[in-house]
C-alpha cells in the first residue's frame, strides 16, 4: 500500500481521542519495552522499525510508509504485550495516534478495519519471511545486494552511508564497504558520496539470490 487508504472508521476525527501528531526525522517514536496506548497510523512520511543488540548494532525490521500502520504494535495491542523493538522517524511524519481500545473496537464491529489491519499484518509477515530467509541462506555480500535490490525504488539510486546499510544489515561499516567495493568491482553499481548508483539492476538481483 503505497497511498493514504486507511479505512475512516478507524482514524475518524470526530472521536476526541485520536490524535493527529508531527514527528521530525530522528525522533524515537516509540522505544524498546514500551507500552503500546495506541497505533500510529502514518499519513506522510516513514518510520523504521529496528531491533539493536547488547553491542550496539543495530538490525532493520521492516518500515512504516504512507498509509501502514506497525504491525507489531497491533500484536502488542491485542495480546497486551509491550514493544519489542524500537521506531525511528526516518522521514518527517504525520500520523494519526488511534488509541488501543478503538483499535479493538473496529476489529470487532467493523469489516473494512478488519479487512486494513489483516492486510497490513499479512504485509509484514511476509516481509520478515523474506529477510529471515535472506539472514539464514545468504551471505553478507548477497544480503547487502538484495538490500540495494529493495531500496531502488525504482530510480537506480540509493541514497545511504556505508553506516546507514550497516545498520540496515546488522553488521559493521567495514564489512559493508568492503561488500560494497565487490559488488563495484563486479560493475553492479557505481559508489559516489552520500549514495550508491545501481548501474547493472539486473546483474545484482541475480547475484543477491546466488550467493
Amino acid at each position: 500500500m503505497t497511498t493514504f487508504s486507511v479505512p475512516k472508521e478507524l482514524i475518524e476525527t470526530n472521536n476526541q481521542n485520536i490524535r493527529e501528531i508531527d514527528l521530525r526525522s530522528g525522533e524515537i517514536a516509540c522505544n524498546n519495552d514500551s507500552a503500546c496506548p495506541s497505533l500510529l497510523v502514518v499519513a506522510k512520511g516513514c518510520l523504521r522499525v529496528y531491533k539493536r543488540s547488547e553491542d550496539g548494532r543495530a538490525f532493520t525490521l521492516y518500515r512504516i510508509q504512507a498509509g501502514e500502520c506497525c504491525s507489531l504494535t497491533i500484536a502488542c495491542i491485542l495480546n497486551d504485550t509491550r514493544f519489542p523493538a524500537i521506531v525511528e522517524v526516518e522521514e518527517d511524519v504525520h500520523a494519526y495516534a488511534v488509541p488501543a481500545q478503538h483499535v479493538r473496537k473496529c476489529l470487532r464491529e467493523d469489516e473494512h478495519c478488519q479487512e486494513y489491519i489483516f492486510e497490513q499484518l499479512s504485509r509484514k509477515v511476509t516481509q520478515l519471511t523474506d529477510l529471515t530467509d535472506n539472514l539464514v541462506f545468504n551471505n553478507m555480500d548477497s544480503r547487502i545486494a538484495n538490500l540495494l535490490c529493495r531500496r531502488e525504488q525504482g530510480n537506480s539510486v540509493v541514497v545511504a552511508t556505508h553506516q546507514n546499510i550497516a545498520d540496515e544489515v546488522g553488521t559493521s561499516r567495514e564489512v559493508v564497504s568492503r561488500s560494497l567495493r565487490l559488488l563495484e568491482s563486479r560493475e553492479f553499481v557505481r559508489l559516489e558520496r552520500g549514495q550508491i548508483k545501481i548501474i547493472d539492476y539486473e546483474g545484482l538481483k541475480s547475484f543477491s539470490r546466488l550467493h
